[in-house]
């Protein structure tokens, strides 16, 4: 159910804009509102996805535009990411704005995991709020974002500190 509306033509220019400057390219655009469709819940992001229709001369005649939802396509993209249960995944669109995360991830932390990737660490550790954690980052060159994945130190190795432990009383034992 759902229902045609009027596409701002000042959105649509840009988009002709953008297909013009990026001729056969499909173009990924960050998190936005649905230009051409309504949704049922109208308050959901989509992600847009479009790319110029070219004449015989290589001109821009039209635009393939598809609208979809956010949180089904990020849900998506991440799906086969999840190898702890206590980690997080998310995703940074091209505008560098955090486009999808499966669960609540505070801004600090996701900013912080970014700063260390733009610095071109792609796995790394690091500590905040004196919490350790690992993260390890690929870009999607396809769509031209970053997924993240983010673990809590603790929930990464949860046997170690017991570990460390049984193997410091041994050693004390054997000496």
């Amino acid at each position: 159910t759902q229902k045609n509306k009027r596409a701002d033509p000042e959105i649509v220019k840009e988009l002709y804009m953008q297909a013009k400057q990026y001729p056969g390219k499909v173009i990924w655009s960050g998190i936005s509102e649905g230009i051409f469709l309504e949704y049922p819940y109208s308050d959901q992001p989509i992600v847009m996805v479009y790319r110029g229709l070219e004449d015989g001369n290589g001109e821009i005649e039209g635009l393939l535009v598809l609208e979809l939802n956010a949180s089904s396509f990020g849900s998506s993209v991440l799906n086969k990411q999840k190898i702890n249960k206590n980690q997080i995944n998310f995703l940074v669109d091209g505008n560098l704005s955090v486009a999808y995360c499966e669960t609540y991830i505070s801004e600090t932390l996701s900013k912080e995991a970014l700063k260390q990737y733009l610095q071109g660490k792609r796995e790394f550790v690091f500590t905040l709020d004196g919490k350790r954690y690992f993260c390890c980052a690929q870009y999607n060159g396809l769509i031209g974002w970053i997924i993240f994945i983010i673990i809590d130190w603790e929930a990464l190795f949860p046997g170690a500190e017991s570990l460390r432990s049984y193997i410091a009383i041994l050693v004390f034992i054997c000496v």
